[in-house]
């Protein structure tokens, strides 16, 4: 992916039109929930489909790992996600680093707010005992008056979303005790 996004943008629509229907299954009212695992940019990735169309797609559900196991510090992840990951509909923060319990918490600086419903991305990254470090990316719907979360589709262009792996597998390695 990284040597194509440098040749430009046409090579880039070509590559992820190709990636893309090699890897995401057909969505259709059918089949409206299906879960996708495929590698991209040295991370094992597992996607939640909802839905996907010639622009994007919707996704409940974003988990990569590394496909080596390297010890990671989490805190250092969580600031290369922040830094890199400034897209989104909200800004990212770290919220909780306990590498004790391997476990990292990053949430939108200022979760949207309409209609009494408050919305926000959550990512946590484990460090497995295996040595693999997982992060899940995910949204949240929180009604007020009600303290239950709901998980809620997040809507991203191919080229949003071929970004953020590309983003995510950047941080991944620059953060990998080698």
């Amino acid at each position: 992916m990284r040597e194509t996004i440098a040749a430009g943008r046409q090579t880039v629509d070509i590559l992820t039109n190709r990636m893309w229907k090699s890897f995401l299954p057909a969505v259709s009212a059918q089949q409206p929930f299906e879960s996708s695992v495929f590698e991209v940019e040295g991370l094992g990735v597992q996607m939640d489909i909802r839905n996907q169309g010639p622009v994007g797609c919707s996704f409940t559900r974003l988990v990569v790992w590394a496909n080596h196991a390297l010890p990671v510090d989490l805190g250092r992840l969580g600031e290369e996600t922040v830094s890199r990951v400034t897209y989104l509909l909200e800004p990212l923060r770290l919220v909780e680093v306990a590498p004790r319990l391997g476990y990292a918490q990053i949430r939108s600086t200022r979760p949207s707010v309409r209609n009494g419903r408050r919305e926000y991305y959550e990512a946590v990254s484990n460090q497995l005992a295996s040595g693999h470090c997982v992060l899940t990316l995910a949204r949240y719907r929180m009604v007020k008056g009600n303290r239950q979360r709901t998980a809620v589709p997040i809507n991203l262009t191919w080229e949003a979303l071929e970004r953020l792996l590309e983003d995510l597998s950047l941080a991944f390695r620059n953060v990998a005790h080698t």
